[in-house]
C-alpha cells in the first residue's frame, strides 16, 4: 500500500522541478532504489526458486534473462506506429546501450555465481513505472 501524495504528472519529474536538477534527482532516486532492492539477498523473499533460481542451481542467470527479454520487448515497441501513422522507433541510446545491458548482466551474473549468492529486482524496472514522492522526492 502507498500513503503520502503521489506525483502522478509523468511530464515532470517529482511534480515541481522541471530541467536537468529535476531529472537528476530523479534518477538518483531510481538508481538509489534499484541499488537497495538488488542488495536484498534471494534466500530471504519468499519466492519460488523458478521465479529466480539460485546463481548455483545451473539455471539460466536471472539478470541476463532479464535483460534480453526487456530488450525484446524494446524491439517490438520501436516498431510500433503512432496513430499518424509515423513509426516510434528505437528509445534513443537503445543500440549504443545494447553492449553495456548484456555485457553487465553476464558479469552480475558471474559475480553471484563466484559468491553464491543472488539477488533480484522488477523486470519493468523503468522510470515510468515508478511511483515518486513530489513531497518526499524519492522514489
Amino acid at each position: 500500500m502507498v500513503r503520502g501524495p503521489i506525483d502522478t504528472d509523468r511530464g515532470s519529474t517529482f511534480g515541481h522541478e522541471s530541467g536537468l536538477w529535476g531529472l537528476m534527482g530523479s534518477w538518483k532516486s531510481a538508481i538509489k532504489t534499484l541499488t537497495n532492492l538488488s542488495s536484498i539477498p534471494l534466500e530471504l523473499l519468499s519466492i519460488p526458486s523458478s521465479f529466480a533460481p539460485s546463481p548455483t542451481s545451473g539455471d539460466k542467470p536471472y539478470f541476463p534473462r532479464q535483460v534480453n527479454s526487456l530488450l525484446r520487448v524494446s524491439e517490438a515497441q520501436s516498431k510500433a506506429r503512432s496513430k499518424e501513422g509515423v513509426d516510434t522507433g528505437e528509445i534513443w541510446g537503445t543500440k549504443e546501450l545494447r553492449p553495456y545491458f548484456t555485457e553487465g548482466a553476464r558479469g552480475i551474473a558471474e559475480d553471484e555465481r563466484k559468491r553464491g549468492v543472488g539477488s533480484i529486482v522488477h523486470g519493468d524496472f523503468k522510470m515510468d513505472n515508478l511511483v515518486s514522492s513530489s513531497v518526499l522526492r524519492e522514489v
